[in-house]
């Protein structure tokens, strides 16, 4: 006998959905090729259900009041940060990695952190490939207006760490930042339960504070920086760029670094933060 016929029997009908399917960002959706292009409310809900992989689109998760940290913004949408959650999360479960390892994960932060200089479709195969060798899926997911985030991290398994990121910031140096905070949750606070939200704010979590800390301190070492920033010509263009040169990643992150520090006013030397461009809103690698 057939297992499908119950399970089919206990799915709402389709009808009753319709206030929740428009409750979603379909159209956004389907333009980026996650959903079918439908127009009618009942096909959509069907292609809801298939696409969060539930038999009642009540029963899609909703990640507000699942986050850890720095939670999402009170005025996004739950339903759009849902979708954006979900195409990482079957983007991770169909990448391949490896049994996830810290000692791995250690070892190769070095290594990522010296691709920051390249561009990004040199340098975001290579990171991907790293990470997946040291049991993080990482996923570069087109942003979602309403998310209320550009950064997701949690485990799919004990055995397996997703890091999700989204395009919605440009800015070279958020972007490594946002990663090696990511992967300072992972290191810091291992397979914890939840997801880990990053809207781009600062937090006064501590959780969060010391993924901020452990990401700045792989980026530029405290010591260093401190340096700089006592003796070094850290005011001008000159001084940011021989200091990066020195330190082998790009000048955008010592900048970011100043600006977020209040070193720098936010109107100083962005001519040094260099700007990603992804075709098509389409990531490398």
């Amino acid at each position: 006998m057939s297992t499908e016929a119950p399970r089919l029997a206990e799915q709402p009908p389709l009808t009753n959905e319709a206030a929740l399917a428009r409750r979603y960002p379909y159209a956004a959706m389907a333009k980026l090729g996650w959903v079918a292009q439908v127009s009618r409310t009942v096909d959509r809900v069907t292609a809801l259900r298939e696409f969060f992989g539930v038999s009642s689109l009540g029963n899609v998760p909703l990640a507000h009041g699942q986050a850890d940290g720095r939670a999402a913004h009170p005025e996004a949408s739950a339903e759009a940060l849902a979708a954006w959650l979900r195409q990482g999360e079957r983007l991770g479960r169909s990448a391949e990695t490896s049994p996830f390892s810290d000692a791995k994960l250690r070892s190769v932060l070095g290594a990522i952190r010296s691709l920051t200089r390249l561009r990004p479709e040199e340098s975001v195969p290579v990171v991907k490939a790293r990470l997946a060798d040291c049991g993080v899926a990482w996923v570069l997911v087109a942003h979602l207006p309403r998310t209320g985030a550009h950064g997701a991290t949690r485990w799919l398994s004990p055995e397996r760490a997703l890091v999700q990121m989204s395009l919605r910031y440009n800015r070279e140096d958020i972007f490594w930042f946002s990663l090696f905070h990511a992967l300072g949750h992972l290191v810091l606070h291992p397979r914890r339960k939840g997801i880990f939200i990053e809207d781009g704010g600062d937090s006064t979590e501590a959780i969060e504070i010391e993924a901020d800390e452990f990401a700045g301190n792989v980026l530029i070492p405290r010591a260093d920086y401190a340096a700089f920033v006592t003796h070094g010509d850290w005011r001008t263009k000159g001084g940011v760029m021989s200091f990066a040169r020195s330190e082998y990643i790009p000048p955008s992150i010592v900048v970011g670094r100043l600006q977020h520090d209040k070193l720098l006013p936010h109107t100083n030397l962005n001519a040094l933060r260099r700007r990603f461009v992804w075709s098509n809103e389409a990531p490398p690698g």
